[in-house]
């Protein structure tokens, strides 16, 4: 449960505050809330007052943001690869059946006849490619939500980590 309003400005100014909040704050489970502790990403009262509210808000609400763009960025991208998988998905087959190398007892996996991903793991994966003796790469379609705004993040994003 996400709280707002005047209560949640008194949580925020309040020096230390509970993990309860923090969870209210950042909208994620306390194992995450614990992972940032452990992580050191959260900053925690010294152990011998844990009793009390042991955690500074602003560290609290710093990660949260951190976290919270993470998992948007995430989604878009499991989203982005679910709409390239969809796109190969007809040709897959066809394509994987002449194809002498791929274990023909299982399904063709994506990533053998698809790139996907943030602009730097597209660049990585062509690099694997050039490094594995392939002449050329095609990035086709689909290229981001929109042709032009693939277009654009390839030219912008991800040929300039391409060294060749």
């Amino acid at each position: 449960m996400v709280r707002s309003g005047r209560h949640l400005e008194r949580l925020r100014s309040e020096p230390w505050t509970s993990w309860d909040t923090a969870v209210a704050i950042v909208g994620c489970s306390r194992e995450r809330i614990a992972a940032a502790i452990a992580a050191g990403e959260i900053e925690q009262r010294p152990v011998e007052v844990r009793w009390m509210p042991s955690l500074r808000p602003e560290s609290v609400e710093a990660w949260g943001r951190r976290w919270r763009a993470a998992e948007a960025a995430r989604r878009r991208r499991d989203t982005e690869r679910e709409r390239a998988r969809a796109a190969v998905a007809p040709y897959l087959e066809v394509v994987a059946g002449l194809d002498p190398t791929v274990d023909h007892s299982a399904p063709p996996e994506l990533a053998r006849f698809c790139i996907a991903g943030t602009p730097e793991e597209v660049a990585a994966r062509v690099e694997e490619l050039w490094d594995a003796g392939v002449d050329r790469v095609e990035l086709g379609t689909p290229q981001g939500r929109t042709t032009l705004a693939g277009v654009a993040l390839i030219c912008d994003r991800v040929l300039p980590l391409l060294r060749r």
